[in-house]
C-alpha cells in the first residue's frame, strides 16, 4: 500500500484538476463564524483554513462537482474520500468497501472516466 499516491503520467492533468476542486470545495464548504458588520471580526484559530485559497477555474469546478454527482459505480465517492476529505488509503478502502489492493486500480479508473468525461 506504499504507493498508492502514485499517480499515472496520462492522469496528471486531471489529478491537478481534482485536487485544485478539493481545495476550493474545502474552503467553500468551511464552518461559518459569526462576523461583525464593520468586518473587525476576527475568528478563532480553527476556523482559518489549512492551505491557501485557490480560485481555479469556475467552469472546471463546476464540471468536476456535475460529474460527481452524475458519476457511476460510485466514483464520486472516491473523489470525495479520497481528494476532499483526504482520508488514509485504508480508511477510503473501508468506507468504499474494497480491499486496500483494489484502491489504486479504482482510482485510476475513477479518474481515467473523469478524463473522458472532462473534455
Amino acid at each position: 500500500m506504499e504507493n498508492y499516491r502514485i499517480v499515472s503520467l496520462e492522469h496528471t492533468d486531471v489529478h491537478e484538476s481534482l485536487l485544485k476542486w478539493a481545495s476550493w470545495a474545502r474552503v467553500r464548504h468551511h464552518p461559518a463564524t459569526c462576523g461583525s458588520l464593520e468586518r473587525n471580526y476576527k475568528p478563532p484559530p480553527m476556523y482559518h483554513p489549512n492551505e491557501p485559497h485557490i480560485i481555479p477555474d469556475l467552469k472546471l469546478v463546476y464540471a468536476i462537482e456535475h460529474l460527481i454527482v452524475s458519476a457511476p459505480k460510485g466514483y464520486g465517492r472516491h473523489v470525495i474520500y479520497f481528494y476532499l476529505k483526504k482520508l488514509n488509503p485504508q480508511a477510503t478502502a473501508k468506507k468504499l468497501r474494497v480491499s486496500k489492493d483494489r484502491l489504486v486500480p479504482h482510482l485510476n479508473e475513477t479518474r481515467e472516466w473523469m478524463m473522458r468525461h472532462l473534455k
